[in-house]
């Protein structure tokens, strides 16, 4: 099946979707736009003007309301041409996204995580595993016109019960400004981040966890048992450029439960400042959240 769209999205879903084996393109507008449960896998999304997928928890507050997305085994390529904020596959709600090629896409091809909540029964859990995204030097090129800000591969945002990334590759993300292979942003909390591959990310971080509780935690929306940039884990992710992994500042916050642990950095790029900043409880252990290798093949023996 193939579907061509021309409207704000090609599909909108509020109850129950499947949708597999298909091709779908839209050169003006988003491609599937869910309220409801949308499952897609063994799709083709190419050249989508905004995003290809969303999945909104709107109206989030009402009871018994609870979206969800599964993305598995879709390829995603040309998405959001000279667009801002548009992502491949965009959830606030819980999603599982898997086994997914992306080529090609502005901003962010995976987006997950709510950017304000205020209750703990409406965070979202999020697995995102065996990815592997990739550009080609045109579409880099392409890039560098814009100018993306806080833009990454996988981008999350502050407010989710559980979000986990891992076993994803990311290769040469890039462009002009702040591009980032994982996106911990404005302080994102309970993330389990490891066992990734992300190399050759130009001008910025392959994995960046800032801390946002310096803003001051009242500028996001969370629920009041929460804190930002707390209970991160970051560990096994091989790399070969740099890290931030920041903790809350908060100096009433006694533990912020976040572990860095053996993080390879392959080659010898000079470090740019402190690959670790802001450290509230793990000082001593600084030396064994970030491991410097000349070669990939010096990394096993240390993981055996």
């Amino acid at each position: 099946m193939s579907i061509i769209g021309g409207m704000e999205y090609g599909i909108m879903n509020s109850a129950s979707l499947c949708i597999h084996h298909s091709m779908m393109t839209n050169k003006i507008f988003g491609g599937i736009y869910n309220t409801g449960i949308l499952f897609a896998n063994n799709n083709t999304f190419d050249n989508i003007k905004t995003s290809a997928t969303r999945t909104e928890h709107y109206p989030y507050h009402i009871k018994n309301h609870d979206p969800y997305m599964e993305v598995v085994n879709n390829v995603f390529s040309n998405i959001g041409h000279f667009s801002s904020n548009t992502h491949a596959v965009w959830s606030d709600a819980t999603a599982y996204i898997a086994h997914n090629e992306f080529i090609n896409t502005n901003y962010s091809a995976i987006r997950i995580g709510k950017l304000n909540c205020k209750d703990d029964e409406f965070l979202p859990d999020n697995l995102v595993e065996y990815n592997y995204f990739h550009h080609t030097a045109e579409w880099i090129d392409e890039r560098k016109q814009i100018g993306f800000q806080d833009s990454g591969d996988i981008y999350i945002t502050p407010n989710n019960r559980k979000a986990t990334v891992r076993y994803n590759t990311i290769l040469n993300c890039g462009g002009l400004g702040k591009n980032i292979g994982i996106y911990g942003d404005d302080g994102a909390y309970n993330m389990d981040i490891y066992c990734n591959i992300i190399f050759d990310t130009e001008n910025y971080y392959d994995i960046d966890c800032r801390d946002g509780s310096k803003k001051g935690e009242n500028k996001w929306t969370i629920p009041r048992s929460k804190h930002l940039s707390t209970n991160n884990f970051i560990a096994y992710n091989v790399c070969n450029g740099y890290l931030r992994m920041q903790e809350n500042k908060n100096n009433e916050l006694k533990a912020t439960g976040c572990k860095y642990i053996n993080n390879f950095i392959v080659g010898s790029r000079t470090p740019k400042g402190n690959d670790i900043t802001d450290l509230v409880n793990l000082q001593k252990k600084r030396r064994k959240a970030i491991i410097r290798v000349n070669r990939i093949e010096d990394i096993l023996p240390l993981v055996k």
